[in-house]
């Protein structure tokens, strides 16, 4: 057995007890089951929106997106009107790992996303799913790599296949894929247990989540566009997945004993995807706030035709190639989804569509955007306004409201980042919830209408069957747990004063959440939502990283193959 840790972090992207629970009950996840009745479990509350890229930076830094600044994948620039993909050397504040290794602690982090690029710690650093690609320094330190490449034959990063997934042999190869890059993972966690110890560890997953995106609508016969034929082959596929990465986690647990404090955690948690279908941008036009120019560019049209059809029809290598080679393609095609079609002199509020998960609102503040129209006195009163429009948009053919809650910025964030926030955030995940669609497809308005029910077959490589809900997934099992006790009230922001608390360290005051373990200090922290606002530290100037723009498109195009962008 290698040297045991104080604590190991294992993150599985997405996990959710709507079938956890169930799976375990059934004996199908027997590890899982184990850290379960030895120890505390309940739902993890995730940040808001429940999105990869904002959840897993509040778990590592222990605090709320207005302090570290990564709301999205995907952030507003500050002098156009434009988004750049982010990375995590845009936090706006340290992570965990950095502070305890300046502390004196050795340290390991695998794959957790918005780690790029890696920090140099007491330990080592492997970036996850904000990494350009594989020939990117994603591996820290330098050394490490070629080590890794001589003991293991190199990493592999995700697969990008979201549009590769046409036919049922291509779906059967993705499947295969994802759980090859897990057992390759477990693989480096072993030998990195053996030949660099560390006193604490936190690795992701990342099947999971990938597997339910796409296969939920083939398991769920409640899905509002349930594949009764696809559940002949794919129906456990989600199961198979599951239960390969419950003997994964057996396996690492066996590397590191019974010693360590053991976390099991998730980012958010999964549900099926709506059948609902709104036009946010068209809706804000419908509503006054938003102009579309009278005409569209036929090339942009023609630009996006060809992006489609290379979408559908290459492999996942090919188009990781072409990305390679042609970043000015896609960059086109993005600036003709939205920004290149709006009239700004005449836009008060409008949204970045590309984005599928995160529909939000900005304001097209004058001072703040280059052709603002919106001054500061009519701000607050135009937020509100916005605010009670959304929330009469109705599901068709009822009196049912589409959007259960929109938040201005100010209900739920704090910090030394909030004014890079968006205005007003949208309750997509609640209820039956709605997905985002845009409102310019291939350079053209949209001629479908501003909200929709859909209830043709999900199209296979192009959409989700699965999205993500606001409650992940909390197990501690190990030292200072109690065995069989529910978690009441636990939040993504508490795992870091947890594993502060496990190695025992204070908590930080910075910290909005409270460590989750028996007879912890406790910072008193709360989420903004319940009112507290802790002390906000300032940003960091390392953490001011030069992205280039080429790395920038590679991050753009790894997240659309994933499905994050439209």
């Amino acid at each position: 057995m290698a040297h045991s840790p104080k604590a190991v972090i294992m993150g599985i992207d997405g996990a959710t007890w709507r079938l956890v629970a169930p799976w375990i009950e059934q004996g199908e996840l027997p590890n899982l089951g184990r850290l379960k009745s030895q120890g505390a479990s309940g739902n993890l509350l995730s940040t808001i929106p429940p999105v990869t890229a904002p959840a897993w930076s509040s778990m590592i830094t222990g605090r709320n997106p207005g302090q570290h600044g990564l709301f999205d994948f995907a952030g507003h620039r500050s002098d156009e009107y434009g988004v750049e993909y982010l990375v995590g050397a845009q936090r706006r504040c340290p992570t965990i790992w950095k502070i305890l290794s300046d502390r004196g602690y050795r340290v390991g982090v695998i794959n957790v996303p918005m780690t790029y690029p890696p920090e140099e710690l007491s330990g080592y650093m492997i970036s996850g799913m904000d990494t350009p690609d594989e020939s990117s320094p994603f591996i820290a330190p330098e050394s490490l790599r070629q080590e890794i490449q001589d003991e293991l034959g190199g990493l592999h990063l995700d697969i990008h296949h979201l549009g590769y997934m046409t036919s049922d042999s291509k779906r059967l190869a993705v499947i295969d894929e994802l759980l090859s890059i897990e057992e390759e993972r477990v693989r480096l966690i072993a030998h990195l247990a053996e030949k660099h110890p560390c006193d604490a560890v936190m690795f992701v997953i990342n099947a999971v989540d990938q597997i339910q995106h796409h296969f939920w609508h083939y398991m769920d016969p409640e899905h509002p566009r349930f594949d009764a034929q696809g559940k002949k082959q794919f129906g456990d596929a989600i199961l198979k997945v599951y239960r390969r990465i419950d003997a994964l986690l057996g396996e690492v647990m066996e590397i590191f004993g019974t010693e360590p404090l053991y976390m099991v955690v998730s980012d958010h948690g999964f549900q099926p995807s709506s059948d609902l279908f709104l036009c946010l941008n068209k809706a804000l036009a419908q509503g006054g706030f938003l102009t579309f120019k009278e005409s569209f560019s036929p090339a942009a049209y023609a630009l996006g035709k060809v992006s489609d059809t290379l979408r559908q029809t290459l492999s996942p290598k090919a188009k990781q190639k072409i990305s390679s080679l042609l970043p000015w393609a896609r960059a086109k095609v993005e600036a003709s989804g939205v920004a290149s079609h709006i009239d700004w002199e005449k836009t008060r509020a409008y949204a970045f569509e590309a984005a599928v998960t995160s529909p939000n609102v900005w304001i097209n503040l004058k001072g703040k955007r280059p052709n603002g129209t919106v001054s500061a006195a009519e701000y607050l009163p135009l937020i509100e306004e916005i605010r009670d429009y959304l929330l009469s948009l109705t599901v068709p053919g009822s009196d049912t409201p589409l959007i259960p809650r929109i938040w201005h910025k100010e209900e739920i964030y704090s910090g030394a980042a909030l004014d890079e926030a968006p205005d007003l955030v949208l309750d997509w995940w609640q209820g039956k919830g709605f997905t985002p669609r845009p409102s310019v497809v291939n350079g053209r308005l949209a001629e479908y209408p501003v909200v929709e029910r859909v209830n043709t077959p999900l199209e296979g490589g192009k959409e989700w069957g699965g999205t993500h809900s606001e409650n992940g997934v909390v197990i501690l099992s190990g030292p200072r747990v109690t065995a069989g006790q529910k978690l009441e009230g636990a939040k993504i922001t508490d795992i870091a004063p947890t594993l502060f608390a496990a190695l025992g360290e204070p908590p930080l005051t910075e910290f909005d959440g409270n460590a989750l373990i028996d007879g912890a200090p406790q910072t008193n922290g709360k989420s903004v939502v319940e009112g507290t606002i802790p002390p906000q530290p300032e940003s960091s100037a390392e953490n001011e990283v030069a992205i280039s723009e080429e790395d920038r498109e590679k991050i753009r195009q790894r997240l659309k193959m994933l499905g994050y962008l439209d």
